[in-house]
């Protein structure tokens, strides 16, 4: 699942940032994913209320590769037939440039409907479905060994997709000497390698389902318990998940914490995959750099997590849960800064400065990454092991769903009005967004601080 969803995370932010610029980024993540996800919402609601654990994950993971095999070999072969350019180009004349963005996602609505599925891959297969089976098929003691392998299990997969990614595009550029038809060979193998898990990952969940009924660990619902019987536990509703937030200063400070970054890593990846697209326009060039960085997180992640142990022991919960928003600060400041003056003088002036502003940003994209893995979300689970099981279920469904997602619309709704208030111009939002990413990691560093209060606390009595 971690391999797949580094491939995908890769190849969609290649699609959309290399045909129609990183533009798009805001209005996608507002106006497609955010409705996209809301609408799996009430279609996931209503298959699992009606089939077992077991049908709803063949179901969901079916649906995955239908699409992805509707996009290798009709809708990308096709892509120019099915492009409604004339439309595009009149509506284009007709808009304010900052809209531009959202008319280039209309004019590669393929491309949308990738990255919307994309995305989706890691909310739903990596996070919900993942999790959803490995809770309901191991028992607590085997978790406190099982679940940190898992981190570090997923974390060796994404170096490994990282690498594969890199090796993909040599070995299409061996195939063929034209580029586009190279890259469109690795899109079709990467999609190709994407229906074949999905079915790899059938087999092996009814594996898994099956040793854990016959050693007697699956619960009702993994076991097949029908909907009826499980829906006599209602799952907690909006209204409730909210109460909690009022009702709760630590799940009020973690909602503050998601916010935050939400929209910081929103500002960061706009700004530094824009920059990237100056220095690697090409999606095979861009989508090897995105290998390198995905090879490197996973790296990073790994040999933070092996020393996680020592630095919370040294730094106390306080530094290590917040070393993540000090590392955006100090970092971000770093890099926009770089980006502010790459976009305003002459590549003449400053020769060369370009390539290093873009590896500033990945530094940054891979310290936030591996941070918030190895330390930032385990001390944030230790936060929900101190609170009461209803407050932990509604909290947790807030803090991870409602509120990410909240911060990462509202970060692409400020770019987007950043871009509609300078005509379009990245350039001229750059002080905009460098001014909002502080703000947004030092409020981050001040939730921190008041969680730890509270959380200390609870840990003296």
């Amino acid at each position: 699942m971690a391999f797949l969803n580094t491939l995908l995370d890769a190849v969609k932010d290649t699609l959309v940032v290399t045909s129609g610029g990183v533009e798009q980024l805001p209005f996608l993540l507002v106006w497609v994913v955010f409705p996209a996800s809301l609408l799996f919402l009430l279609a996931f609601t209503f298959v699992s209320s009606r089939l077992n654990r077991r049908a709803t994950f063949e179901t969901v993971l079916a649906a995955f590769a239908a699409f992805f095999a509707l996009f290798a070999f009709v809708l990308y072969p096709l892509r120019e037939t099915l492009t409604p350019a004339a439309f595009c180009d009149s509506l284009a004349a007709a808009l304010p440039p900052g809209l531009a963005g959202a008319v280039a996602c209309l004019r590669t609505w393929y491309y949308s409907l990738f990255y919307v599925c994309a995305e989706l891959w890691g909310d739903v297969v990596l996070s919900l479905l993942f999790w959803g089976l490995a809770n309901d098929t191991t028992s607590m003691p085997e978790a406190t060994v099982l679940y940190p392998l898992f981190g570090i299990g997923a974390n060796v997969a994404q170096t490994s997709a990282g690498l594969a990614l890199r090796g993909l595009g040599a070995a299409a550029a061996a195939a063929t000497p034209d580029a586009d038809a190279a890259w469109g060979l690795q899109l079709r193998v990467v999609c190709a390698l994407t229906v074949g898990g999905c079915f790899g990952l059938m087999a092996l969940h009814g594996w898994i389902l099956r040793r854990a009924q016959a050693a007697g660990t699956a619960t009702g619902a993994a076991a097949g318990a029908p909907a009826a019987v499980r829906a006599a536990t209602p799952p907690p509703n909006l209204r409730d998940s909210l109460a909690a937030v009022a009702s709760s200063p630590q799940i009020r400070c973690l909602a503050t914490c998601a916010l935050a970054q939400g929209v910081a890593q929103t500002l960061l990846d706009f700004a530094w995959k824009g920059h990237l697209r100056a220095l690697r326009p090409s999606p095979a060039g861009y989508a090897a750099y995105m290998g390198d960085v995905a090879t490197a997180t996973g790296v990073t992640t790994v040999l933070l997590m092996l020393l996680s142990s020592s630095l919370f022991a040294r730094l106390g919960w306080r530094g290590a849960a917040g070393l993540l928003p000090r590392v955006l600060f100090f970092g971000g400041a770093l890099f926009f800064g770089g980006a502010l003056l790459v976009d305003r003088v002459a590549p003449a002036q400053v020769p060369g400065l370009l390539p290093w502003v873009v590896l500033t940003g990945a530094c940054l994209f891979v310290l936030s990454k591996a941070t918030k893995y190895s330390l930032f979300k385990p001390a944030e689970e230790t936060v929900y092991l101190r609170l009461g099981e209803a407050e932990r279920t509604r909290g947790k469904a807030v803090v991870d769903v409602v509120a990410n997602q909240a911060g990462k619309s509202g970060g692409s709704l400020f770019v987007q009005g950043s871009l509609l208030a300078f005509a379009g111009s990245a350039v001229h939002t750059l002080p905009l967004m460098l001014l909002a990413f502080l703000a947004c990691a030092a409020g981050w560093m001040r939730a921190i601080d008041r969680l730890a209060d509270v959380h200390e606390q609870k840990q003296m009595v």
